[in-house]
């Protein structure tokens, strides 16, 4: 993880740095197996799930069965710095 010093400042300073956009779906993988290898906590404050939904949001995260994810399910943010319009959105609606 990068600390805000060392993020890019600016957009040309984020394409010089090799920036590459991910999904929330690997946002999520990739943090949960950061916390694993670092042996973080890995669900701060949720107290009572430890053996029950806790191992199964793992397992769901981890193999990419975001299905069983309400926040995942359909998410359709677009925060994409390079590309920051919706794919689906026509162009011509945008520059009105």
């Amino acid at each position: 993880m990068t600390t805000p010093k060392e993020r890019p400042a600016t957009l040309g300073e984020l394409k010089k740095s090799g920036y590459e956009n991910n999904s929330l779906r690997q946002e999520l993988r990739r943090n949960l197996v950061h916390e694993m290898e670092h042996k973080e906590e890995l669900f701060p404050g949720i107290i009572g799930y430890e053996d029950t939904v806790i191992p199964q949001m793992e397992n769901a995260i981890l193999s990419g069965q975001d299905d069983v994810i309400p926040i995942i399910r359909g998410n359709e943010v677009n925060d994409h710095p390079l590309w920051p319009h919706p794919p689906h959105q026509p162009w011509h609606l945008l520059h009105e």
